[in-house]
Protein backbone atom coordinates (compact mmCIF):
# COMPACT_ATOMS: atom_id res chain seq x y z
CA UNK A 1 0.00 0.00 0.00
CA UNK A 2 1.70 3.25 -0.87
CA UNK A 3 1.55 6.33 1.00
CA UNK A 4 0.20 9.95 -0.21
CA UNK A 5 2.78 12.24 1.36
CA UNK A 6 1.05 15.08 -0.01
CA UNK A 7 -2.12 14.05 2.27
CA UNK A 8 0.27 13.52 5.45
CA UNK A 9 1.85 16.56 5.08
CA UNK A 10 -1.30 18.56 4.93
CA UNK A 11 -2.75 17.11 7.96
CA UNK A 12 0.61 18.45 10.07
CA UNK A 13 -0.09 21.41 11.77
CA UNK A 14 1.90 24.40 11.05
CA UNK A 15 4.53 25.35 13.75
CA UNK A 16 6.11 28.64 14.44
CA UNK A 17 9.73 28.43 15.90
CA UNK A 18 11.15 31.66 17.73
CA UNK A 19 14.67 31.51 18.39
CA UNK A 20 16.78 33.56 20.61
CA UNK A 21 19.81 32.72 19.82
CA UNK A 22 23.54 33.52 18.13
CA UNK A 23 23.21 32.11 14.32
CA UNK A 24 19.79 31.72 14.90
CA UNK A 25 18.77 33.18 11.28
CA UNK A 26 20.84 30.33 9.83
CA UNK A 27 17.40 27.99 10.33
CA UNK A 28 14.97 30.70 8.69
CA UNK A 29 17.10 30.31 5.14
CA UNK A 30 17.73 27.05 4.43
CA UNK A 31 17.91 26.08 0.52
CA UNK A 32 14.25 23.98 0.93
CA UNK A 33 12.59 26.27 2.43
CA UNK A 34 12.82 28.65 -0.78
CA UNK A 35 10.95 25.33 -2.29
CA UNK A 36 7.92 25.96 -0.18
CA UNK A 37 7.80 29.74 0.51
CA UNK A 38 4.63 29.34 -1.50
CA UNK A 39 2.52 28.99 1.34
CA UNK A 40 2.91 25.17 1.23
CA UNK A 41 5.61 25.02 3.92
CA UNK A 42 4.19 23.80 7.54
CA UNK A 43 7.07 25.22 9.77
CA UNK A 44 7.92 28.94 9.59
CA UNK A 45 11.07 30.66 11.88
CA UNK A 46 11.60 34.13 13.07
CA UNK A 47 15.17 33.93 14.51
CA UNK A 48 16.80 36.40 16.78
CA UNK A 49 19.77 37.01 14.32
CA UNK A 50 21.52 36.78 11.30
CA UNK A 51 22.73 33.83 10.17
CA UNK A 52 26.13 34.83 10.68
CA UNK A 53 26.03 37.18 13.67
CA UNK A 54 25.35 37.00 17.50
CA UNK A 55 22.15 37.80 19.28
CA UNK A 56 22.32 39.90 22.44
CA UNK A 57 21.15 40.66 25.73
CA UNK A 58 17.34 38.70 25.43
CA UNK A 59 16.96 41.54 22.93
CA UNK A 60 14.70 38.69 21.05
CA UNK A 61 12.71 37.57 23.84
CA UNK A 62 11.74 41.25 25.35
CA UNK A 63 11.05 41.83 21.55
CA UNK A 64 8.54 38.98 21.54
CA UNK A 65 7.52 39.12 24.49
CA UNK A 66 6.09 43.36 23.41
CA UNK A 67 4.43 42.10 20.41
CA UNK A 68 2.72 39.75 21.66
CA UNK A 69 1.00 41.85 24.68
CA UNK A 70 0.19 44.11 21.53
CA UNK A 71 -1.50 41.48 19.70
CA UNK A 72 -3.21 40.30 23.05
CA UNK A 73 -4.50 43.70 23.87
CA UNK A 74 -5.49 44.56 19.93
CA UNK A 75 -3.08 47.25 19.75
CA UNK A 76 -1.58 46.26 16.18
CA UNK A 77 -4.55 47.94 14.73
CA UNK A 78 -5.78 45.14 12.68
CA UNK A 79 -9.25 44.95 11.44
CA UNK A 80 -12.06 43.46 13.12
CA UNK A 81 -12.90 41.51 9.98
CA UNK A 82 -9.42 39.46 9.86
CA UNK A 83 -9.76 36.46 11.63
CA UNK A 84 -5.80 35.73 12.50
CA UNK A 85 -3.18 38.52 12.90
CA UNK A 86 -0.71 37.98 9.68
CA UNK A 87 2.32 36.23 10.38
CA UNK A 88 4.45 38.62 8.57
CA UNK A 89 3.32 41.90 10.51
CA UNK A 90 4.12 40.25 13.51
CA UNK A 91 7.51 39.28 12.56
CA UNK A 92 7.94 42.72 11.42
CA UNK A 93 6.84 44.26 14.41
CA UNK A 94 9.49 42.01 16.62
CA UNK A 95 12.26 43.46 13.86
CA UNK A 96 11.79 46.58 14.54
CA UNK A 97 11.67 46.17 18.18
CA UNK A 98 14.54 44.45 18.48
CA UNK A 99 16.33 47.06 16.45
CA UNK A 100 15.10 49.65 18.46
CA UNK A 101 16.34 48.18 21.41
CA UNK A 102 19.83 47.68 19.74
CA UNK A 103 20.05 50.88 18.63
CA UNK A 104 22.80 51.77 21.77
CA UNK A 105 24.52 48.50 22.05
CA UNK A 106 25.72 45.59 19.16
CA UNK A 107 23.93 45.55 16.16
CA UNK A 108 21.42 42.68 15.56
CA UNK A 109 18.75 42.05 13.28
CA UNK A 110 16.42 39.65 13.07
CA UNK A 111 16.04 37.08 10.35
CA UNK A 112 12.76 35.48 9.45
CA UNK A 113 11.75 32.60 6.97
CA UNK A 114 11.72 33.52 2.86
CA UNK A 115 8.10 33.50 1.67
CA UNK A 116 6.62 34.41 -1.63
CA UNK A 117 4.95 37.82 -1.53
CA UNK A 118 2.28 36.72 -4.35
CA UNK A 119 1.21 33.62 -2.34
CA UNK A 120 -2.35 33.49 -0.42
CA UNK A 121 -0.65 32.44 2.94
CA UNK A 122 -2.83 31.42 6.03
CA UNK A 123 -1.17 32.04 8.97
CA UNK A 124 -3.63 30.54 12.19
CA UNK A 125 -0.64 31.84 14.90
CA UNK A 126 -2.05 34.74 16.50
CA UNK A 127 -6.16 34.80 17.00
CA UNK A 128 -7.09 38.22 16.57
CA UNK A 129 -8.60 39.43 19.63
CA UNK A 130 -10.36 42.56 18.23
CA UNK A 131 -12.17 39.79 15.57
CA UNK A 132 -15.97 39.93 14.74
CA UNK A 133 -17.97 38.25 12.45
CA UNK A 134 -19.23 40.33 10.00
CA UNK A 135 -20.63 37.75 7.60
CA UNK A 136 -22.66 39.89 5.45
CA UNK A 137 -24.50 43.04 4.68
CA UNK A 138 -27.48 41.27 5.22
CA UNK A 139 -26.48 40.31 8.98
CA UNK A 140 -25.80 44.12 9.57
CA UNK A 141 -29.39 45.56 7.70
CA UNK A 142 -31.22 44.97 11.11
CA UNK A 143 -28.71 47.46 13.04
CA UNK A 144 -29.14 49.86 9.93
CA UNK A 145 -32.27 52.27 10.04
CA UNK A 146 -35.35 50.84 8.01
CA UNK A 147 -35.30 53.38 5.83
CA UNK A 148 -31.51 53.62 5.00
CA UNK A 149 -31.61 49.75 4.56
CA UNK A 150 -32.68 49.93 0.36
CA UNK A 151 -28.89 51.98 0.21
CA UNK A 152 -27.19 48.15 1.07
CA UNK A 153 -28.28 47.11 -2.06
CA UNK A 154 -27.05 49.82 -4.58
CA UNK A 155 -23.22 49.28 -2.82
CA UNK A 156 -20.63 48.64 -5.23
CA UNK A 157 -19.55 45.41 -4.80
CA UNK A 158 -15.68 46.24 -5.51
CA UNK A 159 -15.82 48.39 -2.29
CA UNK A 160 -15.13 47.64 0.96
CA UNK A 161 -18.98 48.22 2.15
CA UNK A 162 -18.75 46.42 5.58
CA UNK A 163 -16.28 48.95 6.23
CA UNK A 164 -18.05 52.02 5.80
CA UNK A 165 -21.55 50.26 7.13
CA UNK A 166 -19.80 49.19 10.38
CA UNK A 167 -18.50 52.90 11.17
CA UNK A 168 -21.78 54.16 9.71
CA UNK A 169 -24.03 52.05 12.86
CA UNK A 170 -21.39 53.04 15.26
CA UNK A 171 -19.84 49.68 15.51
CA UNK A 172 -16.72 50.43 13.69
CA UNK A 173 -13.31 52.19 15.38
CA UNK A 174 -14.07 55.51 14.60
CA UNK A 175 -18.05 54.96 15.89
CA UNK A 176 -17.40 56.41 18.96
CA UNK A 177 -20.25 57.89 21.37
CA UNK A 178 -19.48 61.67 22.05
CA UNK A 179 -18.06 62.36 25.89
CA UNK A 180 -20.39 64.54 27.61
Amino acid sequence: MAVDHREFAERRPLTLFLLDSCYSGTAARLPWQLRVADGRARAWVIAASEPDRSAFDGRFSHAVASVLRDVAAGRLGIDPSVEFVPLDTVAKKIRRNVANLAAQGSKQQVTSSVMDIGAEISWQFFPNPVHRELDSLRSLRASVEHALAPFLDELDEGIDATHFVVRAVALGPVGRAPAK
